[in-house]
């Protein structure tokens, strides 16, 4: 129906109201009455109509939202949590019965964001800074094979992965490189408090003891839209030993042309630690 015509029938039914119980004397036009009540009742009609689209819009549009951050912030928790149960110490494997570890390499985690095994709540760091804040730093490592009679004198090098988080406006930017160049400096230079990472009086470099890992190297932005994170220590009894879990918890929030919304929600993951890797906050 027309615009016009809905308009005509509106005015219509307004003359019939009016006269109702009248003779029905004939008239070649609306009167001002007439065609004043027909605007209001029209405007009335339209705007209930634009509230009710406005409000089906929004609603659309905040399902689509809670799905796709959703499927984000899986992703995201899915590969942290391969990498804090991968983090370990640089091994030196000397016999096949005499191995030891080159250097303590923790796992480190922002003390905003860390609760330890007595907290009672979770500590939250919020993300909105527009300055790159520091989260989390990790290595992956495997470990050197020193030549001897078992495996023919051949030396095998052990690879090195440095795993670092930062945060900006609400984004994470996740960062796996075998350069420790890159893991000290990028995006900017790393806390003076994260010290050991590097298996002790080594470098990491093609052709050495230690080279630079390869697998699954990436620098991206994996996430946006997180309001804050958190992570708590935890231990766990698994195969009769209690184990130290990291839990990690974000706060995902929906934005709208730049500004916070109460469209929220939280995901979890946790990540069973390595029986001989250290947890240190920074």
């Amino acid at each position: 129906m027309s615009g016009k015509l809905l308009f005509s029938s509106v005015v219509f039914s307004v003359r019939n109201f009016l006269h109702s119980g009248r003779s029905s004397a004939k008239k070649s036009g609306f009167t001002v009455m007439e065609l004043m009540m027909g605007f209001g009742i029209l405007s009335a009609l339209m705007l209930g109509v634009l509230a009710i689209y406005r409000s089906g819009t929004e609603s659309f549009l905040i399902g689509t939202w809670k799905v796709n951050a959703q499927k984000k912030a899986q992703l995201f928790l899915s590969q942290l949590r391969e990498d804090f149960e991968k983090a370990n110490n640089p091994f030196e494997l000397a016999t096949a019965s005499a191995n030891f570890p080159t250097a303590s390499t923790p796992i480190y985690l922002n003390v905003d964001a860390f609760s330890d095994v007595e907290a009672s709540t979770f500590k939250k760091k919020n993300l909105d800074s527009a300055g790159w804040t520091p989260l989390v730093f990790l290595t992956v490592s495997k470990p050197l094979c020193i030549a001897n009679i078992l495996n023919n004198n051949v030396q095998t090098s052990g690879k090195w992965i440095g795993v670092s988080l930062w945060a900006s406006k609400n984004k994470i930017r996740y960062i796996r490189t075998g350069s420790p160049g890159i893991f000290t400096s990028v995006p900017d230079a790393k806390p003076t408090s994260i010290t050991n990472f590097l298996p002790n009086g080594s470098t990491v470099a093609a052709g050495g003891d230690w080279e630079p890992g390869t697998d699954n190297i990436f620098d991206r932005e994996i996430i946006e839209d997180v309001r804050n994170i958190s992570f708590m220590q935890k231990t766990r009894n698994i195969d009769g030993k209690n184990r130290f879990i990291i839990q990690t918890r974000i706060q995902m929030q929906r934005f709208k042309s730049g500004n916070p919304t109460e469209t929220t929600f939280t995901e979890d993951s946790d990540a069973k630690i390595q029986e001989w890797t250290a947890i240190q906050a920074f």
